[in-house]
């Protein structure tokens, strides 16, 4: 868990930018792999995906937040 930050992710399903608090890395030091996120409009976690090289992608939305930890 890290201390949750709002991040703008260009979203998988309809390549548009989308906004959700991170509240889960994978790596949190390396800066790479896996994030959980929270939208607070919708009440939904998802999973999003940060790559060297890449823009972050937000990668769906998978309903509560051991939901989003088990797409990881």
């Amino acid at each position: 868990m890290v201390t949750p930050h709002k991040f703008t992710f260009i979203s998988a399903i309809d390549d548009k930018p989308a906004e959700a608090w991170v509240v889960l890395l994978e790596h949190p030091h390396r800066g790479d792999g896996y994030a959980v996120v929270f939208d607070e409009l919708s009440g939904e976690f998802g999973l999003a995906q940060f790559a060297e090289g890449y823009e972050p992608s937000l990668l769906g939305w998978y309903g509560d937040f051991f939901e989003a930890l088990e797409a990881m």
